[in-house]
């Protein structure tokens, strides 16, 4: 490449001192069509290598969230559901966060580093003690986008007993990243951008083989009594770091009959005529900055360690849909803050009493969704046999390919 800018620059200087010369040979259309395209060429030249590589963010944004919904689409049949209802109203999708958790402070503290690699920062910290829950919101400093919610279970505040079994099980199963994708995340850190084809390769490691419980499966007797003391650690122990939740963002819906209402309202009254098991309660004040609502955590199917070590399948609540509508920021005498380009500057944070009571979505059993008449005609997401984790790894790498 070196040579061939040079080359192209000797070309022009060479073309530039004949026509300083003003002679008859700069006359020829041939030669002005030369003089002409040269720098272009050079101008391509510059620039080629360049477009074949994504920074972080652009990873982020092309490959890795898309990807993430649609694993989360193919685990999960309700959000296939929902999706095409919103569709068939002449409706979009756009995510806006999603979660996981995890009560190892080496995931938790891994899956930071992810996060800022691809370009997000810590914004926000929030604390449920409670719940013995502690959370951080990671996303992009300058602008809105794909938020990942990260939240520590605090096992040790729990019993003797509880906390013992949770030491036990993280004993069983570390989640780790593959070598390769190791690798990559390092290149990545230390340069800021993959070519195309490491950017796929490590977002298939980290989304199809990270996010997931990995190692032994989870033993059932744990599972109980964990769920007892804590049915967000149950959760989290049973999908490992793998994301408990979607958040479709209201503000984006844009389905025509429900402009100028207050969307999440009638979305949620909607959603349960449709058949969806909605949490009780909307949160957050109608007008305020959030307000988030969500459905109990569908039943899927995982595969335990039963008393005898034999492989058992349970159903058990696993993962949701939340949905959040932002409003406008205010400044201190009450005003809309607009941005720099006078766009109405809306709410990116969460609000801790919202998050607190939306955790109780995977604390409840429920029956799958069923289906009103007016969504007979909308396609049947196939069900999910196997445990969830266990997904055809293989035509989602293919599919992934496409994502872009």
């Amino acid at each position: 490449m070196k040579e061939f800018c040079s080359l192209n620059c000797s070309v022009i200087d060479s073309f530039l001192r004949a026509l300083n010369t003003k002679s008859a040979f700069m006359k020829t259309p041939i030669t002005l069509l030369l003089l002409l395209l040269a720098p272009v060429t050079l101008a391509f030249a510059s620039v080629a290598p360049d477009q074949s590589s994504l920074s972080g963010p652009q990873i982020w944004e092309q490959l890795f969230v898309p990807a993430l919904h649609k694993k989360f689409a193919m685990e999960m049949p309700e959000a296939r559901m929902f999706e095409e209802w919103v569709k068939l109203k002449g409706g979009r999708i756009i995510i806006d966060h999603g979660g996981t958790r995890t009560p190892d402070p080496r995931v938790h503290a891994f899956i930071t580093r992810l996060a800022m690699a691809f370009g997000l920062k810590p914004q926000g910290q929030y604390r449920f003690p409670d719940k013995h829950l502690k959370a951080i919101d990671l996303q992009f400093e300058d602008r809105n986008g794909f938020k990942w919610f990260s939240t520590l279970v605090s096992y040790k505040g729990f019993s003797p007993k509880v906390r013992a079994a949770i030491e036990e099980d993280m004993g069983r199963t570390y989640n780790r990243l593959s070598e390769k994708g190791m690798d990559l995340l390092i290149k990545l850190e230390e340069e800021g951008q993959l070519n195309d084809r490491e950017a796929r390769t490590l977002v298939k490691e980290v989304v199809l083989k990270f996010l997931k419980r990995q190692g032994a499966p989870l033993k059932q007797k744990t599972l109980k009594m964990v769920a007892n003391e804590s049915p967000e650690a149950a959760n989290a122990l049973l999908l490992g770091p793998g994301f408990n939740h979607l958040a479709y963002s209201v503000n984006d819906l844009n389905v025509p009959e429900w402009y100028s209402l207050e969307v999440i309202e009638l979305l949620t009254s909607m959603m349960e005529r449709e058949g969806f098991t909605m949490m009780p309660g909307i949160q957050g004040e109608s007008g305020g900055v959030l307000r988030q609502a969500s459905t109990q955590a569908a039943p899927m199917i995982f595969g335990v360690e039963g008393r005898e070590r034999e492989l058992v399948k349970i159903e058990y609540p696993g993962k949701y849909l939340e949905f959040v509508q932002r409003g406008p920021e205010r400044d201190e005498a009450g005003e809309i803050v607009f941005d720099q380009y006078d766009m109405i500057k809306l709410f990116r944070g969460f609000i801790d009493e919202n998050a607190f009571n939306i955790y109780e979505s995977t604390g409840r059993s429920r029956k799958a969704p069923t289906r009103s008449a007016a969504t007979e005609a909308m396609p049947q997401a196939p069900e999910i046999d196997e445990p969830h984790q266990h997904i055809d790894a293989e035509a989602f790498i293919e599919d992934l390919d496409d994502v872009a």
